[in-house]
């Protein structure tokens, strides 16, 4: 049997190599696209009376050393409040602060909550509201909210 040595042969078949790797290379970076853009994040801590959690919308994490705005809401016992602060990798990129502020009728509380990166162990809080009081809370972790997004009670 004799091997095609022609330059179309050969150019035909590294055409078809290059149009599949680029297609692959598309389907890649399609994919790492869809992953970067933001969606529904939950953080959930406990309380007295359970689990409560704060869904901030659209919200994408930093990237070490940066800053973005966070924009949401919390319910608890029927009464839904918005959410919003600022959120801060630090600059080794091992934790984020959240600095937030939710506002409830005249009631407004004051989040100071601190998740270690990568996702997935318990973090820091702590919850004063605008009369003084100290909440009792614990164990916050953060994630991406199933199902997202989270509606708007």
């Amino acid at each position: 049997m004799k091997r095609n040595t022609s330059s179309k042969g050969n150019g035909a078949g590294l055409k078809g190599k290059l149009a599949a790797r680029l297609g692959l290379a598309v389907l890649i970076g399609l994919a790492a696209v869809e992953t970067a853009h933001a969606g529904d994040f939950c953080i959930d801590y406990l309380a007295s009376g359970g689990i409560r959690t704060i869904v901030a919308k659209r919200f994408k994490m930093p990237k070490p050393g940066k800053c973005e705005q966070l924009t949401g809401f919390s319910t608890y016992q029927g009464s839904t409040r918005t959410v919003s602060g600022p959120v801060c990798v630090a600059t080794d990129g091992t934790h984020a602060t959240f600095g937030l502020t939710g506002v409830s009728a005249s009631l407004a509380f004051y989040y100071t909550i601190v998740l270690p990166l990568p996702l997935g162990t318990p973090g820091t809080i702590s919850v004063y509201t605008n009369t003084g009081a100290v909440q009792l809370v614990s164990a916050p972790t953060g994630a991406a909210c199933s199902p997202s997004p989270q509606q708007v009670p």
